[in-house]
């Protein structure tokens, strides 16, 4: 019985042949691992500075939100459901 990748199924002669070509998956599942973490890590942040009724937008972006607001225009933050015509 021939030596089988289990990540991509992949056929080998030997098993160092595996073992070579398994440093390619860790490797790459190890990058993903990082990646989503950092994702969450900025989730988690962002989540924190809402809840604490902080914003993430520049003090800018809020005014020119509220004017918009104010002109009789929908906001991208507006609670207001949408209605299709």
């Amino acid at each position: 019985m021939s030596p089988q990748c289990y990540y991509c199924e992949h056929i080998f002669d030997s098993k160092n042949k595996l073992y070579e070509h398994l440093k390619v998956h860790s490797v790459t599942k190890k990058k993903q691992e990082k990646k989503n973490k950092r994702k969450n890590k900025e989730k988690l942040e962002k989540r924190n500075l809402i809840e604490a009724g902080l914003s993430p937008l520049s003090e800018d972006k809020i005014l020119e939100q509220f004017k918009e607001t104010k002109s009789g225009e929908p906001s991208r933050i507006s609670s207001r459901p949408r209605t299709k015509l």
